[in-house]
């Protein structure tokens, strides 16, 4: 699930009342000083003119003066404090979408896990959640590593609802819950997937033997016509398939005593890897390349549509899709 943004009303950003009292003091000087000047110059005959004005214009022009600073200062006061304590529950929120996300994406994990478990025969290793660096420098978490004689199996786990929408070369997919809201986007899970089978083949040596495999726990992706896309079932038939033997028993203990490895000594704790996460993002939006550093440049395919590119191609190959 994407991170909810901080959003504040038009309210939140700038709203100073009209310090209006100011403009009292115009009236209070205009008519202050020529009287005082003349009170001064002829004291004897405008005294009682200077008294009077003093109790029924100037006094109480003074009162409506302070009165008015005051109450502006209260309100400022009220809408710091109000600000404030939006801030404090947007955090909160923040915080409680961000474990409720976790929460969910940790119940299609477990069930995923629990088919892997409860189909496959034989000599098998499965390792949940690791952390891989490939020859990029770059870390990629990844979900469940199946390490079994038919093959190495990456496992990508989405717990998303509603109908799925998108194609293998897509830079993003949407999702729509079908309750009238906007449809959602987010990154291609077979990209995704790609670059997690990138690096850990980095990391073992393999060219070849490890597989793509990208599960939707819920959800409806009768439309994504991906092999390697799939459902709890038909992840389910997968494993139940019987096929030839890919790795040896003793490829198979090397393998996992390298995984295993990893998980006794990660590369990267999870904390880090989100904020190498986060910052790749943010690159990305600020053009540029995660993978280099390079900048990403307008281009456009063969075949008319445009995209972002890294400028040191051909020896980066990142491209970003509009």
């Amino acid at each position: 699930m994407k991170r909810p943004k901080r959003c504040y009303t038009s309210h939140m950003r700038s709203h100073r009342p009209f310090h209006w009292y100011w403009f009292l003091l115009i009236p209070f000087f205009g008519t202050l000083i020529p009287i005082v000047t003349e009170t001064i110059v002829n004291f004897s005959y405008y005294w009682p003119g200077f008294i009077i004005a003093l109790f029924f214009f100037w006094i109480p022009l003074i009162i409506v003066f302070i009165v008015g600073a005051k109450s502006v200062a209260e309100k400022e006061s009220f809408y710091k404090l109000q600000k404030s304590s939006t801030e404090e529950i947007q955090k909160h929120q923040l915080e409680a979408a961000d474990a409720k996300c976790a929460q969910v994406g940790d119940e299609g994990e477990r069930l995923v896990a629990d088919i892997i478990e409860q189909t496959i025969v034989g000599k098998h290793y499965l390792y949940n959640d690791v952390i891989v660096r490939g020859n990029d420098g770059k870390t990629s978490q990844i979900d469940h590593i199946l390490v079994s004689a038919k093959g190495v199996f990456v496992i990508e786990t989405k717990n998303f609802s509603g109908k799925i929408y998108g194609n293998e070369d897509d830079y993003e997919w949407r999702r729509t819950l079908g309750d009238g809201r906007p449809a959602t986007k987010f990154y291609n899970p077979c990209m995704q997937n790609k670059q997690h089978v990138q690096r850990l083949s980095d990391y073992l040596k393999m060219d070849d033997k490890i597989y793509s495999a990208v599960v939707f726990a819920h959800g409806d992706i009768s439309d994504i016509a991906v092999k390697s896309v799939l459902t709890l079932s038909d992840l389910k038939d997968l494993l139940s398939e019987s096929s030839p033997d890919m790795i040896s028993e003793m490829d198979l203990d090397r393998i996992s005593g390298m995984i295993l490895q990893m998980k006794v000594h990660p590369v990267q704790s999870e904390e880090e890897h989100r904020v190498e996460a986060k910052t790749t993002k943010q690159n990305i939006s600020n053009g540029i390349c995660p993978r280099c550093g390079g900048k990403l440049v307008l281009r456009t395919s063969k075949n008319g549509w445009k995209f972002y590119g890294c400028e040191n191609y051909p020896h980066c190959h990142f491209t970003k899709r509009l």
